[in-house]
Formats: structure tokens, sequence, C-alpha cells
């Protein structure tokens, strides 16, 4: 009888050994995830639209991820902008989107990027080296890294 109970006991660790090594291999990952968001990210597309840094004064807009600080920041290609931000899994809250107050010639990049970001939780993908941020409408920015 006492070696069945020690055969249950030890059955019992090692069952909670291996829960805990497979929880702690998926929570690494989804780390990891959130973790190379951080930097700058050059917004290439917008939706279907492919940008054209010849229409931007030779510059794309860019979003730049910080996870420690809980924000995003950037240049939507006229102004620039913060955000706090909250990162999960595979998304991220954008809370009330600030930005400066130029007055540029074409202003619909940038009213496109705030549509999709602004109080919005997005879900974000890496596919190979490109990221792809969509909201709940299916409006999409894809992103490369500037490294």
């Amino acid at each position: 009888m006492q070696k069945k109970k020690n055969i249950f006991i030890i059955l019992t660790i090692l069952t909670i050994f291996v829960l805990i090594t497979i929880l702690g291999a998926v929570s690494c990952k989804s780390n990891d995830k959130i973790a190379k968001l951080n930097g700058n990210w050059n917004i290439t597309i917008i939706d279907d639209t492919k940008l054209n840094p010849v229409d931007l004064n030779n510059r794309l807009p860019f979003i730049k991820f910080d996870t420690l600080k809980k924000m995003i920041s950037g240049n939507s290609g006229c102004n620039d902008f913060s955000a706090d931000a909250t990162y999960a899994e595979t998304t991220i809250e954008v809370r009330d989107i600030v930005s400066t107050l130029i007055a540029c010639e074409n202003m619909k990049i940038e009213e496109q990027i705030f549509k999709i970001l602004n109080n919005q939780t997005v879900t974000f993908n890496f596919v190979g080296d490109t990221l792809i941020i969509t909201n709940d409408s299916g409006d999409k920015i894809t992103l490369i890294s500037e490294e």
C-alpha cells in the first residue's frame, strides 16, 4: 500500500513538473513575440496600398513600439505621435493618440494610420520579418523593421 502511495506521489510530482515546463515554454514564446516588437518599424503598406517614400518626402511613416514603457510613438508621414499601449500575447491596445498639429499637403495616410490604431485593440502577427497589425474592422498596416 505504501509503495502505491509513493508511486502516486512521484507521478503527481512529475505531472506537475511537465505542466510547469510546458506552460513556461508557451509563456516564453509569447514574451519573445512581444519583445520582438520593440524598436522602429517602417509602415510599407496600409490596407492594400503600398506606400512610396518619394510621395512622402523620401521617408516612410514609422511606429516605434516600446513594450517596457507601455507606449507607441512614431511619425505618420506628417506629424509625430505617441500613445499609451497595453501589450498582450497577440494584441496591442492603443489609447488616445496625441500628435503634433502640422498641416500637410496630404493628410490621408495619417488619417488611415490613426483610424486603424487610435482607441483600438489591434492584433499583431509576424510573417517572417514583416509585422502585420489588424484592427477589428479588418483594416491593416504592414511594417518592416528599420534594423
